[in-house]
């Protein structure tokens, strides 16, 4: 019988600037096993994704952070050669966003956090480790 130890998901997000478009993505743990699911619909269309692991083959959870490394590229030399780099550093950190990256054991998977606090994805990720413990 498993039941619910915790759950985390951004509920809605617009980003075409990064190419991700209208997304919602979530995670949720149980005694057992963890599952993980997103929407995307972008210029691409509708995908969805299931991640279904046992918590005993549970590597690592982690928090990552990415952005887009083109803007860095093209600023800094835009910022020395006229001054209007600063719009694509700018751009840069703008779009930066964070990640819980999942790994099952060679099997990675990324699941976006945008809109949900720093201290609610450190409860998230101590009760998924417990629960892997007890599992």
């Amino acid at each position: 019988d498993e039941q619910i130890i915790s759950m985390i998901g951004q509920k809605f997000s617009i980003s075409f600037l990064v190419g991700a478009g209208i997304s919602s993505t979530s995670l949720m743990v149980t005694n057992r096993r963890m599952y993980g699911a997103g929407n995307r619909y972008s210029l691409k269309g509708k995908t969805f994704s299931t991640l279904v692991g046992e918590l005993k083959a549970l590597h690592s959870i982690g928090l990552e952070y990415s952005s887009n490394f083109w803007f860095l590229i093209i600023g800094i030399p835009l910022l020395a050669a006229y001054g209007a780099g600063v719009v694509f550093i700018l751009l840069y950190f703008w779009t930066r966003h964070r990640h819980i990256q999942v790994n099952f054991g060679g099997e990675v998977s990324s699941f976006s956090l945008r809109g949900i606090s720093n201290e609610e994805v450190e409860r998230f990720i101590k009760k998924a480790m417990l629960a892997k413990e007890k599992a």
